[in-house]
Parts: structure tokens; C-alpha cells; sequence
């Protein structure tokens, strides 16, 4: 059973998705407990995925969606982790990312570019470049 209610909404920046988690028992006054920014990948999470996620020790883990027989998973972007995502949280009006676009992305982390994958989707193409000495080196 759910205790808190779920509100899934698309964000005004395509592939980015916001969702408000709010507590106390329907029917009563409901607060806002906390709002989360995601992005949107087609298909279950991998095994692999979960250490990317910050495994079971992580504030958020992903939200996996299946309707007749489609699955996407919603994954978790921490904005205390990543300038981008806080950009997004803060309501930043205009990140040049959007699904199908070309990205080149200089040095930041594997999860970063992981979400930034998961917002141009597979039409999109990205390059990334990454310091010889980054300990996220794939």
C-alpha cells in the first residue's frame, strides 16, 4: 500500500519529467513532501544500473513503469549532485537539450551523461570527453 500519493508531470523541458510525492492519508490536507527530477528510459533498469543510481542506499531509487507489455523507468536526478539538474530544479527557462539533438559534453560524470542520454533518446547522438585521471572513466 501506498501512504503518500505520487503525481507524475511532464516539465515544460521535453524528456524531463517532475515528480511530487505528497504525504498524509487521502482525503486530508496533503503537504508537499518533496519533488523529484527525472528522466525517462525505455525498459527495465539493468542490474549494472543500480551502483549508478547510488544502489540501496540512495534517497530515491527509480520508478519502473509497465503498461501492456511497454516498460520505462523513471530514474532520479539528484540536483545536489549534478549543476545541470539543479539548473532544472531552480526552473532554469533554457537548456539546449532536447530529444533527437546533437550534445558534446566535457568532462562530467557517467550519471550526468547517462540522464542527458536518457533526454535525446535514441535519434539523438552525444560525444563526451572525460580527463585521462577521472576516477568515472568508463
Amino acid at each position: 500500500l501506498f501512504r503518500n500519493t505520487v503525481v507524475l508531470s511532464s516539465h515544460h523541458l521535453k524528456g524531463v519529467y517532475t515528480c511530487t510525492i505528497y504525504g498524509g492519508k487521502t482525503g486530508f490536507r496533503q503537504e508537499i513532501a518533496m519533488k523529484i527530477i527525472c528522466t525517462l528510459r525505455e525498459g527495465e533498469m539493468a542490474e549494472d544500473d543500480s551502483q549508478e543510481t547510488g544502489g540501496p542506499t540512495a534517497a530515491h531509487g527509480p520508478i519502473v513503469l509497465t503498461y501492456q507489455g511497454c516498460c520505462a523507468t523513471l530514474r532520479p536526478w539528484d540536483p545536489t549532485a549534478c549543476v545541470i539538474a539543479a539548473g532544472i530544479c531552480n526552473h532554469f527557462i533554457h537548456l539546449p537539450i532536447w530529444p533527437g539533438c546533437r550534445v558534446f559534453v566535457v568532462d562530467c560524470s557517467m550519471r550526468t551523461m547517462s540522464h542527458i542520454a536518457d533526454i535525446i533518446g535514441p535519434k539523438g547522438s552525444m560525444v563526451g570527453v572525460i580527463d585521462m585521471n577521472s576516477p568515472s572513466q568508463p
